[in-house]
């Protein structure tokens, strides 16, 4: 198991990669990866174990205004 402050990819370059992730959990609601992190940004690949859904949290991904179609 990782640990939770345990940063894997910090030494990545590049711009594509793909993430082949197995999760075990027993009592979470959600779960995710940060991905595009920095101290400022990221962007969260999320999982919500009561809906089976995947999602994708752009809130603080940074500039959004772009164009109205565009949600964070």
């Amino acid at each position: 198991m990782l640990a939770l402050d345990k940063d894997l990819l910090s030494n990545l370059q590049g711009t594509t990669w793909e993430i082949i992730a197995k999760f075990e959990f027993e009592e979470a609601k959600e779960f995710g990866i940060k991905v595009c992190k920095s101290t400022k940004k990221e962007t969260l690949i999320g999982y919500n174990v009561d809906k089976e859904e995947i999602y994708i949290d752009r809130r603080i991904s940074g500039e959004t205004s772009f164009n109205e179609f565009f949600s964070p």
